[in-house]
């Protein structure tokens, strides 16, 4: 990626973005109402929302306007185009003189195309001032043409698929995208077509009236996504209406897609000491009734406490139950026969395949260590006797080249690599013995004892198969143990407490002083001369955490530094920062 071009203020949209984002650290407070949303239709199948108020208070920017990295960035920005620089320059000093009123919040939306992946763009801010703000745009380039439209609208078109609009109240932009739906000279809808619409529909066409979207955006959130599922299902029904379905296929195809009245909400806030990202499902009953049958249950606490790890450096763990989904689709035509030819294909019956499809899977990095990798003597012998198969050698002779291979003395390396276990479980005891055999259609499983081992990407990998479990790792010791009396079972506190209430759990630890004394001495040989810089990055986290119930999942960014906001955190530790100043060159 070239990241010059990142800067570079080359077009009017590059330096109304980048005043924007530069802005709104001047703020000082914000209005209650917010008119933007009065330009957003109501087929909006995506709204996001910026909070200019709040970031302004949780960033330090005072002390962030005083780093190197800040300082060679907005020279660097400055230097690139000297009209613009000056515009960005004098609004950097006084924000209101551009007349965007930077104190409320910055709404951002998708507007579907008559194509299922095309979509247009809108970019909507709040004016103070529309003469100061015309002012702005006429000094971008005199050879724009400021026109104006029959509801007393200004718009400009900057390219075909970019026009910028302002009335009294607030700004515009809007980015097209190519539309297979034509005007009436043939071409397709360009951005000002698409602006002047926005400005001139009634009320009632507007997203505003939509109650759960109100309610969305008076939630006291930094950022923030809007998802309508109603308004995409509209722009999926483009792509179904292609195919053909039955009657009974496309009654269900209803019962599956009835989005109406149904959202997703996205939230992220800059918390003190963390970083807080939160996703809702807010869905109608019918779809609750439906997706109920297809979650998984809490992680058990049975396998969790086999682990033998108090605190693993990462964890992921969740359930899963498509047997509720198969329950809707074997209604349409054909499912039911495919789903048991597919069964077959792994022998299975269509029972042990769908109990398959319910159950858990946890996988646990305990450390970084160094495993053996075993080379082949000769690293052309495959190539080789390939090749005497294709000119038809006897099987003898081939037998004895093979031998002769097998003599050639095995070359050892050291591989560093994470030392892991992961544990599936299943419904039953045999789908698991099922599936080991399907593992060994695929690679050479040699019996040990009690369990088998086998090769996967140059390292040496054991497995074991307990009732309904199956226990894979990198490690001897950790398949041998996993079911050991002798072994005391971790007791159900903290991290794996929290991961029995969940039906999706992950963490991961960046504390390098918690890691055990083998792992980080075999991080530090593997990074070398870069684990400074590594160690200045995971400096900055503590631990990241992230759980999933029912309709609701929260991902969680822990900072090392818990007093003060964790935005401040993160754009001291960017601006800090040697790649910064690079990317600003």
């Amino acid at each position: 990626m070239n990241y010059k071009k990142m800067v570079i203020l080359k077009t009017p949209i590059q330096s109304l973005l980048l005043l924007t984002f530069a802005c709104v650290f001047f703020i000082q407070c914000s209005p209650t109402s917010e008119p933007q949303t009065r330009y957003i239709p109501m087929e909006a199948t995506m709204v996001g929302v910026i909070d200019l108020k709040q970031l302004y208070f949780k960033a330090d920017f005072k002390q962030i306007q005083s780093t190197a990295g800040f300082k060679k960035w907005q020279t660097t920005v400055l230097s690139q185009n000297k009209d613009l620089g000056s515009i960005l320059l004098d609004n950097l000093q006084n924000p209101f003189a551009s007349g965007i009123n930077f104190e409320r919040k910055v709404f951002v939306f998708d507007y579907p195309t008559h194509h299922l992946i095309n979509t247009n763009r809108g970019i909507l801010v709040a004016l103070n001032s529309a003469s100061k703000f015309e002012q702005m745009v006429r000094k971008w380039s005199k050879k724009l043409v400021i026109q104006t439209g029959k509801e007393g609208f200004k718009w400009v078109e900057l390219e075909e698929n970019l026009a910028l609009g302002w009335n009294k109240k607030v700004a515009m932009l809007m980015i097209s995208a190519p539309d297979f739906k034509m005007n009436s000279v043939g071409k397709p809808l360009g951005a000002s077509t698409y602006l002047k619409q926005f400005f001139s529909f009634p009320a009632e066409k507007s997203l505003s009236k939509n109650r759960n979207f109100q309610a969305f955006i008076r939630k006291d959130n930094d950022l923030a996504l809007w998802y309508n599922l109603e308004a995409v299902k509209q722009q999926m029904t483009v792509a179904l209406k292609t195919s053909n379905y039955s009657k009974n296929d496309q009654q269900v195809l209803d019962e599956i897609f009835n989005f109406s009245d149904a959202y997703i909400h996205y939230e992220l806030n800059f918390e003190k000491g963390k970083v807080r990202a939160t996703t809702h499902y807010d869905l109608n009953d019918h779809l609750k009734k439906f997706y109920n049958k297809t979650y998984g249950k809490t992680l058990s606490p049975e396998l969790l406490a086999k682990l033998h790890d108090h605190k693993p450096i990462g964890f992921l763990g969740f359930s899963w139950n498509f047997s509720g989904l198969y329950d809707w689709l074997k209604r349409v035509e054909d499912v039911e026969q495919q789903f048991e030819k597919t069964a077959k294909s792994m022998n299975f019956t269509s029972q042990e395949l769908l109990d398959a499809l319910q159950g858990e899977l946890m996988l646990a990095v305990t450390g970084y260590e160094k495993f053996e990798v075993k080379e082949k003597g000769s690293p052309y012998g495959d190539y080789l006797t390939e090749m005497l198969k294709k000119h038809k050698v006897g099987e003898k002779k081939l037998e004895d080249f093979r031998k002769r291979l097998d003599e050639i003395p095995a070359k050892v390396r050291v591989k560093p690599a994470p030392e892991l276990v992961a544990v599936l479980s299943v419904k039953n005891s045999q789908v698991a013995q099922q599936l080991l055999k399907l593992l060994g259609q695929y690679t050479k499983l040699t019996p040990r004892k009690s369990y088998h081992k086998f090769q996967w990407m140059e390292l040496t990998m054991y497995v074991a198969v307990r009732a309904n479990h199956l226990v894979v790792s990198n490690q001897e010791k950790l398949v041998q143990n996993f079911w050991s009396k002798q072994q005391k079972p971790v007791p159900m506190v903290g991290l794996y407490k929290e991961a029995t209430q969940c039906t999706g759990f992950g963490y991961f630890n960046f504390n390098f002083d918690e890691y055990n004394q083998s792992t980080q001495q075999h991080i530090k040989q593997q990074v070398g001369t870069k684990f400074g810089k590594l160690q200045e990055v995971l400096n900055l986290f503590d631990h990241i955490k992230a759980r999933n119930k029912g309709f609701d999942a929260e991902i969680e960014l822990v900072m090392s530094n818990k007093k003060e906001n964790s935005l401040t955190t993160l754009l001291n530790g960017v601006f800090n920062d040697a790649a910064m100043i690079v990317l600003a060159e």
